[in-house]
Parts: structure tokens; C-alpha cells; sequence
């Protein structure tokens, strides 16, 4: 898990679509209990996550929880997330 953690965190907007794709449609099947239809706009939020939430990786997640949650993570939340990465 931490490797797919590392690689969300590490894409770049440079990064190719076909590598962004595949890290998001692999964090949606690990985090979603239910099956899930994938839905274009997961790239998109992906991409604006790299591009827009910030440079540390507590920056982006922040960003995309904000986003996707319409709140920021609690410090537990945030340090889980974080300790996936490392």
C-alpha cells in the first residue's frame, strides 16, 4: 500500500495520463469497499491534486480531502494517510 501511496504523491504534472490513471483506479479499488464504476473525473482530481494542492505530500492530501470531503482531515486521519506514504 505504501507503494502506491508514494507513487500518487510523486506523480508529476509531467507524469504521463496513462501512469496518473493507473495509480488512481488502483487507490479506488484499494479504499473502496463496494465495487466502484470508475469515473473519468478521477483523473482529472488527480491531476489537480499534483497541480494544485501544494508541494509537501501533507499539502495535497489536505487539498484533496478538502475537495472530495468538503472538510480537512482530523490529525488522525492526516497521520494515517501520511504514514502510508513513508
Amino acid at each position: 500500500m505504501s507503494q502506491l501511496f508514494r507513487a500518487l504523491v510523486d506523480l508529476t504534472p509531467s507524469s504521463p495520463p496513462d501512469a496518473r490513471r493507473q495509480a488512481m483506479r488502483q487507490a479506488t479499488d484499494l479504499f473502496t469497499p463496494t465495487p466502484m464504476r470508475w469515473d473519468d473525473s478521477f483523473p482529472d482530481l488527480a491531476q489537480r491534486m499534483i497541480t494544485e494542492g501544494g508541494a509537501s505530500a501533507e499539502q495535497r492530501l489536505d487539498w484533496a480531502f478538502r475537495r472530495a470531503l468538503g472538510r480537512p482531515p482530523d490529525e488522525r486521519e492526516l497521520s494515517v494517510l501520511v504514514a502510508g506514504i513513508d
